[in-house]
């Protein structure tokens, strides 16, 4: 039965996202501006995405992002969105950005945590190449 009930979430993808420059802000302006920084992230992340999907804090300047029944086309949606709401805001005077990665599972036989850890891998891409 198991199964069964994992396979009617599918496809179900995996955000990993990474708020860029915490330490610098951390460092120049202080852990308040630090924690301002995570807690409108958080708010960018959940603002963006839809009730059913779930939102977590990784650890340190991590968050993931699990879409139940959610295609390729779907999360580049959402993380458009996200991306746009980060956009707008800011702590002393610098931009809030995210670098993201992801990965869809699409069939019950899928290790998700090879899904969750491809996700993170292609976040990391992202942070070396820029964001």
């Amino acid at each position: 039965m198991r199964g069964k009930r994992s396979e009617r979430n599918l496809p179900i993808s995996i955000i990993m996202g990474d708020v860029n420059r915490l330490k610098l802000v951390n460092d120049a302006f202080g852990h308040e501006r630090g924690d301002e920084l995570l807690h409108k992230a958080a708010g960018a992340i959940r603002n963006s995405c839809r009730s059913e999907d779930i939102v977590g804090r990784w650890g340190g300047d991590e968050f993931v992002i699990v879409l139940p029944n959610t295609n390729s086309k779907e999360v580049i949606e959402i993380i458009n969105r996200i991306k746009k709401r980060c956009s707008n805001e800011y702590v002393n005077s610098l931009s809030m950005s995210i670098s993201f990665g992801w990965e869809t599972k699409r069939s019950a036989c899928e290790d998700i945590f090879k899904v969750m850890n491809n996700a993170e891998d292609y976040m990391q891409n992202s942070i070396f190449l820029g964001g």
